[in-house]
């Protein structure tokens, strides 16, 4: 991951002809043409087991915008047991029930999206270079808990979206086409299965897959939700609260709030 504010400054270097001395010196760096990340330097995250609650989330986490790594939480969730392919191919779709597939695993928008039934996608997904990024199919929102921060009856407002990725996995940097990300500093996560990572705000992440893997980001409005009132959130979850019984507004009801618009 990479702090956001340096994303400016990669649009502008990756714009700038380099010379022929930088080009050479891209070119011999340890990480060029290698997996991101590759011969930079690394920084590990705190993690804890399992969800802290949620003002102790806020307060350590949320608030100063620092990652961590919860350990086995994801392991509350029926889908930890459910998910496989053999499950998904036996699932009761809708006919007319679509979801949106990118055609290329690195997202480069000029390789396009298409719809195609998820079924028929679970099919395919391990043959081809096709990924999932859409929102979870109603027929197994009910897998999914609502992460244990995020429950409190003041949070629920704030939530925007739930997006599953799916891939069969694997995917280089080329430098001197973007000699910025030559300079950027990396924290380095190991999730295993059954494991959460909380990205904060203005923060970007980079995957690296050496297999088929399953992935749901939640997505809630951080400016609503560091003004919300915490002070009636239980410490305690409610592992009956999936994602079938809360309401996502949406990434265009965000952009509504007040505290975005400020």
């Amino acid at each position: 991951m990479m702090n956001c504010q340096l994303i400016t400054l990669l649009c502008l270097v990756s714009g700038i002809l380099a010379t022929a001395p930088e080009i050479e010196k891209l070119v011999n760096d340890a990480g060029h043409l290698k997996e991101l990340g590759v011969g930079r330097p690394m920084y590990s995250l705190e993690e804890m087991d399992g969800f802290p609650f949620t003002r102790l989330f806020f307060e350590n986490y949320a608030r100063p915008l620092k990652p961590l790594i919860m350990k086995n939480a994801a392991k509350l969730s029926p889908a930890f047991e459910k998910w496989t392919d053999d499950y998904f191919l036996k699932l009761d779709e809708p006919p007319e029930h679509t979801i949106s597939i990118e055609l290329k695993k690195k997202e480069n928008r000029t390789f396009g999206v298409d719809d195609i039934a998820f079924k028929e996608f679970v099919r395919v997904y391990n043959e081809s270079d096709i990924y999932m990024v859409n929102g979870i199919p109603p027929f197994i929102a009910s897998d999914v808990i609502l992460p244990g921060p995020l429950q409190c009856e003041s949070l629920l407002d704030t939530l925007i979206d739930a997006v599953m990725w799916f891939s069969s996995g694997g995917t280089k940097v080329d430098f001197t086409k973007y000699p910025g990300l030559a300079e950027i500093e990396y924290y380095k996560v190991i999730m295993e299965p059954g494991d959460c990572l909380y990205i904060p705000y203005k923060w970007i992440h980079h995957v690296r897959s050496d297999g088929s893997n399953i992935a749901v980001n939640i997505w809630w409005d951080h400016f609503e939700g560091l003004n919300a009132n915490l002070d009636h959130c239980q410490d305690k979850f409610d592992p009956d609260m999936t994602m079938d019984k809360v309401t996502l507004k949406g990434f265009s009801g965000a952009m509504l709030s007040v505290a975005a618009i400020r």
